[in-house]
């Protein structure tokens, strides 16, 4: 990524801080279940005694609850996942936070797709140079994508996000950006699902 201005924008390093953040998340939970099915598993073998003396509607009653808290247990990390997700997109983000995402993912995602999008035209023509243009393509459209989707964030504070104020946006960044965008889907032939486009062309008319 030679074009990168700065090591802070390093490909495999910024790649890389994603999945280590994703593995430690993962790891989190499963350490969790594991120790919840243990805790449950060896719960029966303690209090053995005390359950056969148990009438077997309360025999039942147990095992359903260790049964429940093992099955929510696996599913609460979805769980929390998708609530996360209908809060961000409830959530009228602030200047502040529009800033940072703008600065450290937008302008990130634009750069590599910047970066693959000179690649694709500069691949000297031999047997694998049709799925290597094929392969620039493909994760091209990936981020110029993803960093749509996050100007659309934008939309429901764009007044407060996008000015020239402290904690704003200029707006002839948001627009460099959008040109950036318009000219790399437009000489790659790139195809974005029609809603996103739809709402991206919304958010670029009311800049």
């Amino acid at each position: 990524m030679a074009n990168f201005p700065s090591k802070w924008f390093d490909f495999l390093n910024q790649k890389e801080l994603k999945r280590l953040r994703r593995d430690i998340n993962n790891t989190f939970w499963l350490k969790i279940q594991i120790v919840v099915s243990l805790i449950v598993a060896i719960f029966p073998l303690i209090f053995s005694d005390n359950i056969k003396a148990l009438s077997i509607e309360c025999k039942v009653v147990l095992c359903v609850v260790l049964s429940f808290i093992i099955v929510l247990v696996f599913i609460l990390p979805i769980i929390i996942k998708k609530l996360k997700l209908l809060k961000f997109n409830n959530y009228i983000i602030d200047g502040k936070i529009a800033t940072s995402i703008f600065d450290e993912e937008i302008v990130y995602n634009i750069l590599v797709a910047s970066e693959f999008y000179d690649i694709y035209n500069s691949t000297i023509t031999n047997k694998l140079s049709n799925e290597l243009k094929e392969f620039y393509k493909i994760e091209t459209k990936y981020y110029i994508k993803t960093a749509m989707e996050k100007l659309i964030t934008f939309s429901s504070n764009m007044v407060n996000i996008i000015g020239n104020k402290k904690n704003q946006i200029p707006p002839d960044r948001v627009k460099n950006i959008t040109n950036m965008i318009d000219i790399i889907i437009y000489n790659m032939g790139l195809t974005v699902e029609q809603d996103i486009l739809d709402s991206y062309n919304n958010f670029k008319q009311n800049i």
